[in-house]
């Protein structure tokens, strides 16, 4: 992972995909397992099923994510999903800090998956 080559921080030590490494590995892995296709798009790890966008996974200053393309339309409950900023009108994030969060919040995340 050498970033996504959209800033000058790209392929450097302070490139945002460095300080998320352990969850981005994470989230790739529950991807992959949910039998998803891995593709680059917009310079981001795009997850597809015949050839429909998924999910993402960006990595951000203050957190990473796994970003449903259309996660408004996901049941949601416990109001796990953010929406990225008031303009995005379908896509929804699962953001995390920590890899323990993720590993405790794995069978949901990969709930919304499937």
């Amino acid at each position: 992972m050498d970033g996504c080559g959209r800033c000058k921080k790209g392929g450097t030590p302070q490139c945002t995909v460095h300080r998320w490494h352990p969850i981005l590995v994470a989230l790739r892995e529950l991807a992959l397992e949910c039998g998803l296709k891995e593709e680059v798009k917009w310079s981001v790890p795009c997850y597809t099923l015949n050839g429909k966008n998924v999910l993402m996974i960006h990595a951000f200053m203050e957190y990473c994510s796994v970003m449903f393309m259309k996660g408004s339309l996901l049941d949601d409950p416990n109001e796990a999903l953010h929406r990225q900023t008031e303009h995005v009108t379908a896509g929804r994030q699962l953001r995390y800090t920590k890899l323990e969060d993720f590993i405790e919040q794995r069978p949901q995340a990969k709930a919304f998956i499937l």
